[in-house]
């Protein structure tokens, strides 16, 4: 078995409670799940989403969860952080990463990075205050790759647990190749333990990063995992599909979100599915079909035939 740490990553409308939960259930071998981002604040409470995702009811499995916060605040991040704290959780990460344009034009998550002196200020603010471990998922630039070199030196001058970098720039979102030469920079020069992040889809993905990095401590994967939910246990156990567990786990992840969200629920299953559909080659017009479906009953045919001829 390999001595490899995995992580699920933080997916907004995707790997929530309902997801670690269902998949905890069928699958085995992730060692910490991620949250998607918390926008962090200094006067309000957690709204309902965010505290859904978050409450011990929801996190009964025994799973190693870490809350992820989204600012560029530092007083608003440490108020949110304490209130994590009274719950329980002992590490916070921080979004350096999220490049949703929503997000970057706020100056938020991957937007950040282009202000390095108020980063620096930030995270100066935090280190000082904040009680938790804290770790970072970053990008390795808002616009370009010459961005990391400082931001790795920012990165540097903090007691951060972990670092967590998806090598693409901000303004890639999920395009093009994820640069390898700026992972080999942080592997050369960081003094903080790493954790790759980015394009991990299948076993020969993972051995091709953990070939080029043979000391590396974790790998994090997102689209990689939702898409094959099965591909942790392949790459650690070398187990193959199985076609029942990958519908038993289908229909506990739709269960638990249609007890959640009704028939909103299938808004959520069809995001799923634009990753999940890889498991199901040749079935374009059933996925087509899954996608449009508006009610609940529509979706429960739908994948129902999908899954018979699976």
């Amino acid at each position: 078995m390999l001595k490899m740490m995995f992580y699920m990553a933080p997916m907004e409308g995707l790997t929530g409670f309902t997801y670690r939960n269902a998949w905890a259930k069928f699958y085995k071998g992730i060692d910490k799940y991620f949250t998607p981002f918390i926008p962090a604040t200094v006067s309000r409470r957690f709204n309902t989403r965010e505290l859904r995702d978050v409450i011990k009811e929801h996190n009964t499995l025994g799973l190693n969860v870490i809350p992820q916060i989204l600012s560029n605040n530092a007083e608003a991040f440490n108020s949110t952080a304490n209130r994590l704290l009274e719950m329980g959780y002992k590490e916070i990460n921080i979004n350096l990463g999220c490049p949703s344009k929503t997000v970057v034009k706020s100056g938020r998550g991957a937007g950040f990075l282009s202000d390095r002196e108020k980063l620096v200020k930030f995270l100066d603010e935090v280190f000082k205050n904040t009680a938790p471990e804290i770790s970072v998922k970053t990008r390795i630039g808002m616009h370009s790759e010459d961005e990391f070199k400082e931001l790795l030196h920012i990165y540097n001058s903090y007691p951060i647990k972990e670092l967590i970098i998806h090598p693409r720039t901000g303004v890639q979102m999920y395009s093009g190749k994820p640069s390898l030469t700026a992972f080999d920079q942080a592997v050369e020069r960081a003094k903080i333990p790493l954790c790759y992040n980015g394009d991990i889809f299948t076993r020969d993905d993972f051995e091709i990063i953990t070939e080029r990095y043979k000391d590396l401590n974790a790998v994090m994967l997102g689209r990689g995992i939702i898409a094959r939910p099965y591909i942790i246990e392949n790459i650690k156990y070398g187990k193959k599909e199985d076609k029942s567990i990958l519908k038993s786990f289908h229909d506990e992840y739709f269960n638990i979100n249609r007890e959640l969200f009704g028939n909103d629920a299938i808004f959520r299953m069809k995001e799923m599915w634009t990753y999940f559909k890889v498991n199901f080659p040749n079935s374009d017009k059933q996925i087509k079909n899954i996608l449009k479906s508006k009610k609940i009953s529509e979706y429960i045919c739908n994948t129902d035939k999908i899954f018979q001829n699976f």
